[in-house]
């Protein structure tokens, strides 16, 4: 399948635009890989949108541009939809742990330009306290519990 139309999703807040990514950049290797930028949500200001908004958009994916934090809370938002176009993870966070998974590599313009022939691939989550998560969780206490326990 060709796509061509995509919801940009991104997080300023994510560690590759800390670091100096702009998203002006990313928009631009966006569309010489042939995407067409249908809707853009910017997390920092922007909620975002209802998960129907979706359902049947005519969009063929949705690109998640931000770190393994950011690509997690947008996919516990999308999980269980029907209808909703797969999920075109960018790796501009700080691990990236999520990406390296999926991608086998971090390099966002050989994503991009494999993307809009790829296979669209089931991503396995588990659930751990009501939430998804792809990668890994911890359980534990809480940090600031600790001086209670040492006294």
């Amino acid at each position: 399948m060709d796509r061509q139309r995509l919801h940009l999703i991104y997080n300023p807040m994510s560690g590759a635009f800390v670091r100096g990514l702009d998203i002006s950049a990313l928009r631009d290797s966006i569309r010489a890989a042939g995407w067409t930028i249908s809707a853009e949500t910017k997390l920092e200001t922007d909620e975002l949108p209802d998960r129907a908004v979706f359902k049947d958009s005519g969009e063929d994916a949705i690109a998640i541009a931000g770190g393994d934090g950011t690509l997690m809370s947008v996919l516990n938002q999308l999980a269980g939809l029907d209808g909703v176009p797969p999920a075109l993870i960018l790796p501009c966070g700080t691990a990236n742990l999520l990406a390296r998974h999926i991608h086998e590599t971090i390099d966002i313009d050989a994503i991009l330009g494999g993307a809009r022939s790829a296979e669209a691939r089931c991503l396995p989550l588990g659930e751990a306290n009501g939430h998804l998560f792809a990668v890994a969780f911890a359980e534990g206490g809480r940090g600031t519990c600790l001086p209670e326990f040492l006294q």
